[in-house]
């Protein structure tokens, strides 16, 4: 017997920000957000009683206060350090003791409880490294799928994984059928997806992201990572001359990537297998807050175009909310595939 899905979330599980779209009648979507982070600070008395004076929502978890979520960004650039993630390279974060209690946190207050039985949720998930096995991917990506998808059940969801390049295929792509390639340039990895006619042809993710531009910078001048990624978010562009220390490593960094990112696209489309016949140039659409930049868009397509991609492209465009196209694609996805369960 099917069961007629009451509503639909979609979930951009990033490294760097969780993302929650829900419809709110007609065409509009609701988009709510938090930073996928969190800081340790000293427990004491006093310390309790000014967070609690100035409503800064913290846990007290073995003699430290945890700040989560888009607070914990001041208390970094107040001592000068970087922030703990939950993930690192798309995963749940093994390396931090208290990424699964941060995350659960962090889910169950931006995204809620369901509010039925019959509520269907999307999450997006990463795609394995490119050249691993389709059918053993990594253990770290199974083991991160599982329990996000029990995380979401046990907020009463029916809870179903989307592979991140897909949904900004899903996203963008609607009027061509969802065919194309959906590349997700998210902090901790580049996802990468290619689906003919709303089938998948193949999904991949490749290590580097947003975080190594900030660390590899940090390491070369001396900052803090979250001081690097402050100054990328608020005043980099690749328009600017970017003579200063910071911005000119950044820019370099930058242009490393998508050297990286293009070498590995070139590989993986030459090395498949049983690639479906195109009676057409397909389009190419990225998203993620590491294509912000101004000038970050014609750096990619250029550095594409010149390469010995074997596709032919239509286009290459930036999504129409870069920062919000794998939630708003995980949506549309659960819109599209699970009408009835």
């Amino acid at each position: 017997m099917s069961t007629i899905i009451s509503s639909f979330t979609g979930v951009d599980m990033g490294t760097s920000r969780i993302v929650c779209a829900r419809p709110t009648g007609g065409e509009d979507v609701s988009i709510r957000s938090t930073l996928n982070a969190y800081i340790q600070v000293r427990d004491t008395p006093a310390a309790r009683q000014s967070f609690t004076a100035r409503r800064v929502a913290y846990t007290a978890v073995d003699g430290v206060l945890e700040i989560d979520g888009a607070a914990s960004v001041q208390f970094a650039q107040l001592y000068n350090a970087d922030l703990l993630r939950t993930m690192r390279l798309g995963c749940i974060n093994s390396q931090e003791p208290a990424s699964f209690d941060v995350l659960t946190r962090l889910v169950s207050q931006l995204v809620g409880e369901a509010p039925s039985s019959s509520s269907s949720l999307v999450f997006s998930v990463p795609s394995p490294p490119a050249g691993s096995s389709v059918d053993t991917p990594p253990a770290a990506f199974i083991h991160h799928q599982m329990v996000l998808k029990r995380l979401f059940e046990e907020l009463r969801y029916i809870a179903n994984p989307v592979a991140e390049g897909e949904s900004v295929i899903y996203s963008e792509l609607k009027d061509t059928g969802y065919t194309g390639i959906g590349i997700s340039f998210g902090a901790g990895l580049v996802n990468v997806a290619m689906n003919y006619l709303a089938l998948p042809v193949m999904a991949f993710s490749m290590e580097r992201g947003g975080d190594m531009i900030d660390s590899s910078a940090a390491n070369v001048t001396g900052d803090k990572a979250t001081r690097i990624r402050l100054l990328k978010e608020s005043k980099f562009a690749f328009t600017n001359e970017n003579r200063d220390p910071t911005s000119r490593a950044i820019y370099l960094f930058y242009l490393d990537l998508i050297d990286f990112v293009v070498r590995g696209l070139t590989t993986a489309f030459s090395e498949l297998e049983n690639m479906p016949h195109l009676d057409a140039p397909i389009p190419v659409v990225i998203a993620g807050g590491t294509t912000m930049p101004n000038g970050f868009l014609y750096a990619f397509e250029k550095a594409l175009r010149a390469s010995d991609f074997p596709l032919e492209i239509s286009e290459v465009r930036q999504a129409k909310d870069p920062l919000n196209a794998v939630a708003l694609g995980s949506l549309e996805y659960a819109r599209a595939n699970y009408n009835t369960i």
